[in-house]
């Protein structure tokens, strides 16, 4: 988990804050080959497309008999029975950390204090 919030810098992150790393990238590419070897943790936590097939059904079956009687007197037995299906199927959207997650990363009283800064930031900027 720590290394999933940042708390352990991976080696191509390391890469980028030494100072000149960009000059040996222009010519060597370090940077790249670090970030292609290291195992990504956070990265491969996250898929656009993961859903969770689900489905759900049921299957009735109703038999029934009933007795006739003919115009002589005999009995004529008649046996039925019918058969049904029913099933749904659904799509939800996975999350790597859990069902209970919403799928919306900031709820309205965070997404309003981030709108509040970000109107303050623009204020200051004009004067």
């Amino acid at each position: 988990m720590a290394r999933i919030f940042g708390l352990y810098p991976s080696p191509s992150a390391v890469w980028q804050v030494l100072p000149w790393s960009w000059l040996i990238d222009w010519f060597a590419n370090v940077g790249n080959m670090l970030e292609n070897m290291e195992a990504g943790v956070a990265n491969s936590l996250y898929n656009q497309y993961f859903y969770v097939m689900r489905q759900v059904g049921e299957v009735y079956t109703k038999q029934t008999t009933t007795h006739f009687q003919r115009e002589n007197g005999d009995p004529v037995v008649v046996a039925g029975s019918s058969r049904s299906e029913w099933a749904h199927k659904a799509r939800y959207a996975g999350n790597p950390f859990g069902w209970s997650t919403s799928s919306t990363p900031l709820n309205a009283y965070q997404a309003s204090i981030l709108g509040a800064l970000g109107l303050s930031r623009v204020g200051g900027r004009r004067g």
